[in-house]
């Protein structure tokens, strides 16, 4: 399966609600005439209602609005809309506590998954088509809506030739919201406990390494610690027997990992440079020097993993080709400013500098693209290392023509050297706004031309927002015109939605409620004044949805029902005030206050039988 197209489906699906239609009461077997999309959302809600009925400690509630969302199974001929509601109720069941009644729907929905190939009428790209998707959408939804339990069962009911790719998907959903880091982690060593155990203990490996510094970070020295030595005690497969399943390739990248292990994320991409470009035999030189280093003995990098450094450095010289041994020389420079090693750091980025611009007089037709990514991995190093002027230097020799490289955004395409130039600033000026030398970033990034302009001001707001400057992070992402690989709307939402769980609530309202969508989204991707007036309801319900759950985890009860007063009262709003009021009762369950949950409940159960679809009228 596509992992991409997996986790874009389950985006899609949060992030874009079957829209529904506001009709009056209707009885249940009329839904016959029902679109599919309308129920799936009436089926959706009324189990998280349920879910908040089971809360309040009112299980004949909770169990009657799941026997009404699983009716709807009967109207639905599509085998992936069934599995999708199955899912969601068998999953909501568990939370009740109704365990022989969820096993046997996780079971109708395992049978329905195994029989089903694609969920059209003939296979297709789409992500949608995939039935596993449909288990992700429930799965996704739970854990954004902070029901954690659910998500985690759903994900793990379906047994391991899925497992892998559930929990992926479930990680994706919580690496999306900042606020459940450690939900994120628990997913990982779970992962982490499935590679170990089918033999894969490469993935395993690097998931526990990259969770020590997690740990490290959040407090937690004795997990860390407990994780390396897990790491340190896994068999090397480098040199393992021939049934091995994993590649040379990847044994070494774990082997150099495990050698290696540090901080900073680009530690892997590092590796994955080094293998490629070495040969085997000086790959297992370096190896063997690494197989020496007890991890869990030593909490900094030790003497022989700088050895197994000074080793790569070696074979890196005996690369014929100038290109791949700049890119290894740069691959090691970082690995040494990672631990802090600046000096070695800079003399190696000054090699692969020598030696890319030695190489680029002699390029072969095919190499522009591939030199330029080894430039822009030289300024990223100097940058790393705090050397500012030395990127800018590197930069303005291709400005001026003494460096002649294709722009890497242009790939083949033949384009001036100051085009070229102008594609290695972005990250120049994010390193000025990284350190806080706001106003250099924006001067600098106004002599860009607009669609390098535009990177290099998404990089500043992106700065602002981390250091918790929203509102200079939105003013500076009104300044974009327009971005490649992004909708500028997005940006701005997610500037908003940072705010929102760093508790700036009262600013994220205003920004909210003040921000002129439909002019940003007509702007961003040219869409017609009805499609951006949809898109403008989209975001502005979706945050005030944010902000409802913040205040209410704050008890601040009061505000957060302002928020969901907010929300405009039509298809677009009433899904995301479902949702919100949902959440406000559980809060209020919470604080024991019991009687105002269930008027939340009733209030939004009465909100979803308005969301009946239209139907035929019988014969």
């Amino acid at each position: 399966m596509n992992l991409k197209l997996l986790l874009a489906a389950l985006l899609l699906a949060i992030a874009h609600p079957a829209s529904a239609v506001i009709g009056q009461d209707t009885k249940q077997e009329q839904v016959l005439a029902a679109e599919p999309e309308q129920v799936l959302t009436e089926a959706e809600l009324l189990a998280s209602l349920a879910g908040g009925y089971t809360t309040i400690k009112q299980p004949d509630r909770a169990i009657q609005l799941l026997e009404e969302a699983l009716s709807f199974n009967q109207t639905l001929a599509n085998p992936c809309h069934r599995l999708e509601i199955l899912t969601n109720v068998a999953g909501n069941y568990a939370f009740a506590g109704q365990e022989t009644k969820s096993s046997a729907l996780f079971a109708q929905a395992q049978e329905i998954l195994e029989t089903t190939q694609y969920c059209g009428p003939e296979p297709s790209a789409s992500a949608r088509n995939d039935p596993q998707n449909w288990v992700l959408v429930a799965a996704g939804r739970h854990a954004i809506d902070g029901r954690h339990d659910i998500a985690l069962r759903i994900a793990t009911s379906f047994g391991d030739k899925y497992l892998e790719g559930m929990l992926q998907g479930l990680l994706y959903a919580y690496t999306t919201d900042s606020r459940q880091p450690d939900r994120a982690a628990e997913i990982q060593l779970k992962l982490a406990d499935y590679y170990n155990r089918i033999g894969q203990s490469d993935k395993a490996v690097q998931i526990w390494l990259s969770l020590v510094n997690y740990y490290n970070e959040t407090g937690q020295p004795d997990r860390a610690a407990e994780l390396q030595s897990l790491a340190s005690k896994v068999e090397r497969t480098f040199e393992s027997s021939s049934s091995s399943t994993q590649s040379p390739q990847t044994q070494a990248q774990t082997e150099l990992f495990r050698c290696f292990a540090q901080k900073e994320t680009n530690t892997l991409l590092s590796i994955r440079t080094i293998v490629e470009t070495l040969d085997r035999e000086q790959l297992r030189q370096i190896l063997n020097i690494c197989k020496e280093v007890e991890l869990a003995e030593q909490a900094d990098v030790p003497p022989l993993a700088f050895k197994a450094l000074e080793q790569t450095v070696v074979a890196a010289q005996k690369i014929a080709n100038p290109i791949s041994r700049s890119r290894t020389f740069t691959a090691v420079a970082n690995l040494y400013a990672n631990v802090e090693k600046d000096a070695e750091a800079a003399k190696l980025l000054d090699k692969a500098l020598s030696d890319l611009r030695a190489g680029a007089e002699n390029l072969r037709s095919d190499a522009p693209f591939e030199a330029s990514r080894a430039l822009e991995e030289i300024i990223a190093g100097y940058l790393r290392i705090g050397q500012i002027d030395r990127a800018l230097e590197v930069a303005q020799l291709v400005q001026t023509g003494k460096l002649n490289l294709a722009a890497s955004d242009f790939s083949q395409v033949p384009v001036d050297s100051n085009f070229a130039y102008q594609s290695l600033m972005p990250p120049i000026v994010a390193f000025y706004a990284q350190n806080g030398q706001f106003e250099q970033a924006l001067q600098l990034a106004n002599t860009l031309g607009r669609g390098h302009r535009d990177e290099a001001l998404l990089r500043i707001a992106e700065q602002y927002a981390s250091k918790g400057q929203y509102a200079q992070a939105l003013k500076t992402a009104l300044m974009i015109k327009g971005l490649e690989v992004q909708n500028k709307t997005n940006v701005i939402y997610s500037i908003i939605e940072q705010a929102i769980n760093a508790g700036e609530l009262n600013w994220a309202v205003q920004a909210t409620q003040t921000m002129d969508w439909t002019k940003q989204t007509t702007q961003a991707i040219g869409q017609t004044i009805d499609g951006a007036t949809n898109e403008t309801r989209f975001y502005r319900n979706k945050l005030l949805l944010g902000i409802a759950r913040e205040y209410a985890e704050l008890r601040q009860f009061d505000r957060a029902i302002e928020a969901v007063d907010m929300m405009s009262s039509d298809e677009f709003g009433n899904y995301r005030r479902v949702k919100a009021l949902s959440a406000i009762a559980r809060e209020y369950a919470q604080a024991e206050q019991t009687e105002e949950a269930v008027k939340l409940l009733e209030q939004a159960l009465k909100i979803v039988r308005a969301i009946s679809p239209p139907t035929l009228t019988p014969p």
